[in-house]
């Protein structure tokens, strides 16, 4: 840790007083990073302990305070937890971190009304505009949801997939958190994590089309039974449009996927190692003597060709170029004076 560091530089100057200073911090940051692991291993008692750790070394430590207030929530301590935030919010006015949420969900499960409206506070923050921005689309039996959140670890991310109810989030933010239109299998639903974005798949368990993620108040739920007699081209449009949706999934999978490939020297490069893999003794032989011996200027794949042949003694130097020694001395090759 970086308190450490600063501690031990601090020892050596003969600045003690710094030093304790410094190793104090380090103590308490400890307590919060295994603090943090223990939240995204929905451990709350333990998070809780080690929060109250690091307040006892260090009081005025935001993250020890942060800490604290989710793993109350999370224990179901409400009032507790609200106590928290609002304490962490007086003490670190100009925090980015997002205490307004905390604070609302708090109000909420105290009221203890999960269907009524979150209502703006003083600084009108609304608990929808902190979530990310997201899309979806949709076949017979699954639901797409792009989270436009960049380059975020599935390590450091707590995934909650129940029939009704889904919430992505890490420490710091919650990216997504609905009750959904209809209930899903939460068994058979997934994340991927892309640089650009969060994919979220969801397993219907009904086919039948949603015409938005979210469950909206007294709205019903149209069922489609296999008595009804609809064509399946019907069951797999959840637009009015005639796509084939399990089509352009397969698609949009593959679009993925080849988006992820390496590029120019690095395909290269692959393209190479497969070449090697997949090759028998024979050409693998000829492709490790003619790279070395050539200086990497050939690389071929017959043995027959290579295996009586000096490539140190007939090198060819590439066009418009020619072979020196790291001193500088002229050498000789097919190309240049011989």
């Amino acid at each position: 840790m970086e308190s450490i560091s600063k501690g031990k530089e601090a020892v050596e100057n003969g600045d003690l007083v710094s030093a304790l200073e410094f190793f104090t911090d380090s103590i308490a940051e400890a307590f919060v990073a295994r603090s943090s692991i223990h939240l995204k291993l929905n451990r709350p008692n333990d998070a809780l302990d080690d929060a109250n750790e690091a307040l006892k070394v260090k009081p005025d430590f935001e993250n020890a305070v942060f800490n604290k207030g989710i793993s109350l929530f999370n224990l179901q301590k409400y009032k507790c937890s609200l106590e928290c935030f609002k304490k962490g919010r007086k003490m670190f006015e100009k925090s980015e971190k997002n205490y307004e949420t905390w604070i609302r969900k708090c109000e909420l499960e105290i009221r203890g009304d999960d269907n009524e409206e979150i209502k703006p506070s003083n600084d009108k923050v609304d608990l929808k505009t902190e979530q990310s921005k997201f899309q979806f689309y949709q076949t017979a039996n699954k639901i797409f949801i792009t989270i436009f959140e960049k380059n975020q670890k599935e390590i450091e991310t707590k995934i909650d997939l129940k029939p009704l109810t889904v919430k992505i989030s890490n420490s710091e933010k919650i990216f997504f958190d609905h009750r959904l239109y209809s209930e899903i299998d939460p068994t058979q639903s997934y994340l991927k994590f892309y640089s650009q974005k969060i994919e979220c798949i969801l397993h219907k368990k009904m086919p039948i089309n949603w015409p938005s993620v979210e469950k909206k108040v007294k709205e019903k739920v149209e069922s489609i039974s296999s008595s009804d007699n609809i064509e399946k081209s019907k069951i797999v449009n959840p637009y009015s449009s005639n796509k084939d949706w399990e089509k352009l999934e397969k698609t949009y999978i593959k679009e993925e996927l080849e988006s992820e490939k390496p590029q120019g020297e690095a395909a290269l490069n692959e393209l190479f190692k497969n070449i090697y893999k997949d090759a028998n003794e024979d050409t693998r032989r000829a492709m490790v003597k003619s790279f070395q011996t050539s200086g990497g200027t050939v690389l071929s794949t017959n043995w027959d060709e290579v295996k009586e042949k000096d490539y140190e003694e007939e090198k060819e130097a590439p066009s418009g170029m020619e072979w020196r020694t790291y001193e500088g001395d002229k050498l000789k090759s097919n190309k240049n004076d011989k």
